[in-house]
């Protein structure tokens, strides 16, 4: 058997670029990967059509290649929207894809989206779920407020994979879903998963973009955590419970910072 006409076939040849462009958003997650346990979930979007879902089929696959290469336990669900927030609150996956539909290029206010929803809509949705959560574990009405509010500025996932158009014309759904440093990938304007003779002559992306998120500035003349918190609140986005992230002073369990980051004294 030829293995070098294997390998030069061209749907190997997108076979394997796309692989090697998954895995460097992967190794950004660091050395030892491969031997960790984690969890990718791959949501289809529920307005694709058969036809649709045909030319998605290798792409999905080789998705799941990839993150099975890294360690992850993968899934493939039908996206709705109860799916979705139940596993943000959650918070045991670790990184997810999205095959779907966004908005097209005509549209001047176009925003990134995920199930043709904005980072706004999802985040009102994530908050309103945890806000009833809280008031039915007896918080009053304020509290379950700042308690939601505070744990829906960042939802904190390593990294986000959105196949849908216009899915990083800005980067508000990547500063949403995903923690400071860790990668989203999208196309800023319209995307096919499956390459053909039109896409050759037409302004159509079939790989995504890598936009990793920032991390926040250092802070300037903040001298102990009680400053820290209270000028800034969640300092640097940490949800609570992540790894190097301690409570703020005070009695708000749902403000948290990460004393790594920042240039925090002990108080006297």
């Amino acid at each position: 058997m030829n293995w070098l006409f294997i390998f030069l076939h061209p749907a190997s040849i997108r076979k394997y670029l796309s692989l090697a462009l998954l895995f460097s958003g992967l190794v950004l997650a660091g050395p030892g990967v491969a031997e960790a346990t984690k969890r990718a979930v791959i949501f289809i979007g529920p307005d694709v059509t058969f036809y649709e879902s045909l030319s998605q089929r290798d792409r999905i696959k080789i998705e799941v290649e990839g993150y099975r290469a890294f360690g992850y336990e993968v899934e493939i669900k039908k996206a709705t929207q109860a799916e979705i927030v139940a596993m943000i609150i959650e918070g045991e996956t670790d990184r997810i894809s999205f095959f779907g539909h966004g908005h097209g290029t005509d549209n001047p206010q176009a925003t990134s989206t995920m199930m043709s929803l904005s980072a706004t809509h999802w985040r009102s949705l994530v908050r309103l779920e945890l806000f009833e959560k809280y008031q039915a574990e007896g918080l009053s009405v304020a509290d379950a407020i700042d308690r939601a509010t505070a744990e829906t500025q960042n939802f904190g996932f390593e990294g986000m994979r959105n196949h849908s158009c216009s899915s990083l014309v800005d980067t508000t759904l990547a500063d949403l879903f995903v923690k400071p440093g860790g990668t989203y990938s999208g196309v800023p304007g319209l995307y096919v998963a499956c390459p053909t003779p039109y896409m050759l002559f037409s302004d159509v992306s079939f790989f995504l973009d890598d936009y990793v998120v920032p991390l926040p500035a250092p802070a300037n003349n903040l001298i102990t955590p009680a400053a820290l918190c209270s000028r800034l609140g969640p300092a640097d986005g940490c949800i609570p419970g992540s790894e190097n992230c301690v409570p703020c002073p005070g009695d708000n369990p749902s403000v948290w910072y990460d004393p790594t980051r920042w240039q925090v004294q002990p108080a006297e």
